[in-house]
């Protein structure tokens, strides 16, 4: 058996998570190899057609918080069975908040001829805290439920690091299983740009860019600029995107009376891309928590993509990717306080720190496409879930 036709559901709302745009980029790759990919997410309000060679399923959901994703689970169970049947589903790869919705399914597969592979993916958001102790321990308690669950009821696991994977096993004990990796990957629309790493002027030009949310050292960005002393080079900051601390970052800028930083709001990809050409410096400032951590950050994927310098603080994760870079591409600094990033600007704009023109798009080409991920993925369908190789 090949397989051949696989399904991806995840909760998310199609019509408000506009940039959680990697599903159909790493579908899309599949269909290169031959997959005929389908979606099934959720939609509030606008439902999206379907997307390139990824055929999309959406259940509409009401708008009260506590009951979406109760009734997105109900729907699954509902709808699940009949398209795994209609399309002859090889493979269904799940998120943790959908495992609940594929109890239908797995009644119907131990009595149907089509054994599909259940397959449970993690990403690191799914352990992003709230402001709510009480949320926090719901959440907490239900992601060691589908844990539990998920040793008895699926066949293999996903992860987008290995540092996830070696926390989830680590601390659930999830031994002896099956799983592979997929990280995030950069748009072929990246590396078919010409841009080059910049020698910059009189000023430097940085850019973050990403969702506005915590954990991302940007209040503390913030506060860095507006401390900032003119020495040898000025230095400007575009922040771009959009996200929950938008308000509040445009508050204390004003109170702060930053002059030297810009917002640009949610853009398109290709403005993302012409943004970060125009810019001398990439920030990627995580702080040292769980999500950030075990995370594959995509935003220094794509700076490197565009042969961008970075300035990023000294996680693991974005550890290992410098040191497979033969460029000094990657300056690490301890962490994304005040002070350290303050200091980090001093030296930047009294040459100290100094970046050379940098060639990392080749690296990227050669490892973090969405091609390459894919490859990886069905590689191990066929070489592990299926043992195709095997059966020869």
């Amino acid at each position: 058996m090949t397989a051949k036709n696989i399904l991806l559901v995840n909760y998310i709302f199609l019509d408000e998570h506009l940039c959680k745009t990697s599903r159909f980029n790493f579908l899309e790759s599949l269909s290169k190899l031959g997959y005929n990919t389908h979606f099934l997410a959720a939609f509030l309000t606008q439902k999206n057609d379907s997307s390139g060679n990824v055929v999309v399923e959406q259940i509409h959901l009401p708008r009260m918080n506590y009951v979406k994703l109760i009734y997105f689970n109900f729907m699954l169970n509902l709808i699940l069975v009949r398209i795994i049947r209609r399309k002859n589903i090889h493979v269904v790869l799940i998120d943790p908040y959908s495992l609940v919705g594929t109890l239908s399914s797995l009644v119907y597969k131990l009595f149907s001829k089509n054994k599909f592979k259940l397959i449970l993916d993690f990403r690191s958001g799914i352990f992003h805290k709230k402001n709510n102790s009480l949320k926090n321990f719901v959440k907490k308690l239900y992601i060691s439920v589908v844990l539990f669950l998920s040793k008895y009821l699926v066949d293999a696991y996903t992860f987008i690091t290995n540092e996830l994977f070696e926390y989830i096993s680590q601390t659930y004990n999830l031994k002896g299983i099956k799983y592979t990796i997929w990280s995030s990957a950069v748009n072929e629309n990246f590396v078919n740009e010409n841009f080059s790493s910049s020698s910059y002027g009189d000023q430097i030009n940085l850019i973050y860019h990403g969702t506005l949310e915590p954990d991302r050292g940007l209040e503390e960005l913030i506060e860095a600029m507006a401390l900032v002393q003119i020495g040898k080079k000025n230095i400007h900051l575009d922040i771009v995107g959009d996200g929950p601390l938008m308000g509040k970052l445009t508050d204390m800028s004003t109170k702060l009376k930053v002059k030297n930083v810009s917002f640009t709001g949610k853009v398109s990809h290709h403005q993302v891309i012409d943004y970060i050409g125009k810019a001398d410096i990439g920030l990627i400032l995580l702080k040292n928590t769980l999500p950030m951590r075990t995370s594959s950050p995509l935003k220094l994927l794509e700076y490197l993509a565009l042969n961008k310098p970075v300035i990023s603080t000294d996680l693991k994760n974005i550890r290992s990717i410098a040191e497979q870079i033969k460029d000094r591409a990657i300056y690490m600094i301890e962490n994304s306080s005040v002070e350290c990033l303050m200091e980090t600007f001093k030296d930047l704009m009294d040459e100290k720190i100094k970046f050379e023109p940098v060639n990392t798009k080749d690296f990227i080409k050669q490892n973090y496409l969405w091609d390459f991920q894919a490859k990886k993925v069905d590689d191990f369908f066929v070489h592990e879930l299926f043992k195709i190789n095997e059966n020869k």
